[in-house]
């Protein structure tokens, strides 16, 4: 019954039986997400919004937002802002995060939103060297994950299904998908999953699963923000009554028992932020810069994993990179602490590239009107700079600065894909020049050669030439793939930007052949038509040729005839 009731909210919400405007998306754990609100800015509503969270629709609403104040009694406060567009800011998500969120004011519900959030979780490593991996999909009410919707691929782009020697998939259980790996000595390895909806992938996420001989884990979180340090070592106690955990400041000082036994050692100076999880994990809320350093695991038996918590004034250099695709919304970080509530001490300037001036885009917290991106800008209640819709030309150097001289940058690179380029020269006969470009603030620096991959829609890697497809090559930030018309279904292209064997951003492109048939279908039926016209004009010279000289002929019999009765009147 209750799953029933859950079917006929979702449907009203999907359908429009509540009004507003309703928005489903999907993000990893550890992103940041924007919810918009829908209202208008300027007509000051933000005044009365509130932001209301389900998680389930059985559970009882919760009220995390009020008058574009976070609500302090929420779990995740310090993740939370308004904009001054009402939308609403959540950093650094997790899986408590996913839910129904609906923006509210006196008037009624501007906005629903559907968080969904995709996770990648792992076991300790057995006795046998073996790791569970588990990737889940988060989702408001009932899942709807269809059987094989989530799918597992390693670093080669082969999917993953069945048994062998090092893997081996399990049955996709609603929305949850394990993967079991054997644990290998040598190079990291990388997996991915992905959650694939009406055939089209709709987010993914990866997993570096280090060599089992490296019990160490380096975690980077902001100050304000919760951490969970993972043991990674499997306790023989449910209760974890065989676990320590200890604390290193720095590698001169003594180590510190934070948790004895499986319980939070009360002397601590941060005890009442510690708590122990079901799998010995520790949990450290509200972190300060007094929490960055070394915090081991110690099981009884000697088994130790190591995790080296480095918060945001420990990471060396006041410098971000970020990598967008063209039409997401990105949010750029202040990182340094602004005096005034309202940001009214911070600017924000853009430089293009190294020999470009810098243009301000905001001025005392507020956004310069006369910027040609104004209309997409808008700052956050901690001075962040939200860019909307972002374009190519956005791509460059952002720079936060207070009056007191403390600085940020954030450099934006963004990655496009465009088809038929003016500046690519086309093959023809029907075929379609798809290219990649990773756009950044100095375009003197060359990407690496082979940093830039295509692969088709099974994850198989695209070089040379095969059947249907040609790759062209990179030329620095550009990356060429000619794709030949083919009959049937759309065809989908992922380009991917690779950098210490990572991948930090990927584009899709949804190739519809149909267009491409009817312009070849134009091709040949003009090719057609100039045939027949050629065989038209033939046909009337030769008409006009066999008539002349009928003509010709007829004018010679009557000049004969003529000259023979001339004749005969002589004789009489």
């Amino acid at each position: 019954m209750t799953l029933l009731l859950e079917i006929i909210l979702i449907f009203m919400l999907q359908s429009g039986g509540i009004s507003g405007k309703n928005e489903e998306l999907i993000k990893r754990v550890g992103e940041d997400v924007f919810l918009h609100c829908n209202v208008d800015a300027s007509s000051n509503q933000c005044s009365d919004i509130r932001w209301l969270y389900n998680r389930h629709s059985s559970t009882n609403t919760e009220e995390i937002t009020n008058t574009e104040n976070e609500d302090q009694s929420s779990a995740r406060a310090s993740r939370l802002s308004v904009s001054s567009d009402c939308s609403l800011l959540i950093t650094n998500i997790t899986d408590e995060d996913a839910g129904r969120y609906e923006c509210k004011t006196k008037s009624g519900s501007h906005a629903i939103v559907y968080l969904n959030i995709l996770s990648i979780s792992s076991s300790p490593s057995d006795v046998y060297g073996r790791v569970d991996l588990t990737c889940s999909l988060l989702c408001f009410g009932f899942s709807y994950c269809k059987q094989n919707s989530i799918i597992w691929m390693n670093e080669t782009g082969s999917q993953l299904s069945g048994n062998n020697p090092e893997f081996e998939g399990k049955k996709q259980t609603n929305c949850v998908s394990v993967l079991t790996v054997k644990h290998q000595s040598g190079n990291n390895k990388r997996f991915t999953c992905k959650f694939v909806k009406d055939e089209e992938v709709k987010i993914d996420a990866d997993y570096v699963l280090t060599d089992i001989s490296g019990q160490t884990k380096h975690l980077y979180q902001r100050v304000g923000d919760d951490v969970l340090l993972p043991c990674g070592t499997k306790s023989s106690s449910s209760s974890c009554s065989d676990v320590n955990w200890l604390y290193q400041k720095d590698p001169n000082a003594a180590s510190i028992t934070e948790v004895k036994n499986g319980n939070v050692v009360q002397s601590s100076a941060r005890a009442s932020r510690l708590s122990v999880s079901s799998d010995c994990s520790l949990l450290i809320t509200n972190i300060t810069d007094e929490d960055a350093g070394r915090f081991l695991c110690r099981l009884r038996n000697k088994n130790e994993f190591e995790a080296y918590l480095n918060t945001l004034s420990n990471i060396s250099g006041q410098t971000k990179h970020l990598y967008q695709r063209v039409g997401d919304d990105v949010l750029l970080p202040c990182r340094t602490k602004s005096s005034s509530s309202s940001c009214s001490d911070v600017n924000w300037l853009y430089q293009k590239d190294p020999n470009a001036a810098s243009i301000t885009e905001v001025k005392n917290g507020n956004v310069v009107q006369s910027s040609a991106r104004a209309s997409r800008l808008s700052v956050s209640s901690d001075c962040s700079l939200l860019i909307t819709n972002i374009t190519d030309e956005d791509a460059g150097r952002f720079l936060c600065r207070l009056r007191n001289k403390n600085e940020f940058e954030v450099y934006l690179n963004t990655l496009s894909i465009s088809k038929d380029p003016p500046e690519v020269h086309p093959r023809g006969n029907g075929s379609v020049t798809l290219q990649c470009s990773l756009n950044r603030h100095d375009r003197t620096i060359p990407c690496k050669q082979n940093s830039i991959i295509w692969v088709d829609e099974t994850g198989s890697h695209l070089s040379g030439e095969g059947v249907g497809l040609e790759f062209r090559g990179q030329t620095n930030c550009d990356s060429v793939l000619i794709v030949k018309h083919q009959s049937g279904n759309n065809k989908r292209f992922t380009c991917k930007f690779v950098e210490d064997d990572e991948v930090k951003i990927d584009a899709v492109y949804v190739l519809d052949f149909s267009d491409v048939s009817g312009h070849n279908i134009i091709i040949i039926v003009g090719a057609v038509m100039k045939v027949v016209l050629m065989f038209v004009g033939v046909v009337a010279a030769l008409v006009y040729m066999y008539r002349r000289r009928t003509k010709e002929n007829e004018d010679q019999r009557t000049r004969r005839r003529r000259r023979t009765v001339d004749g005969d009147e002589d004789d009489l």
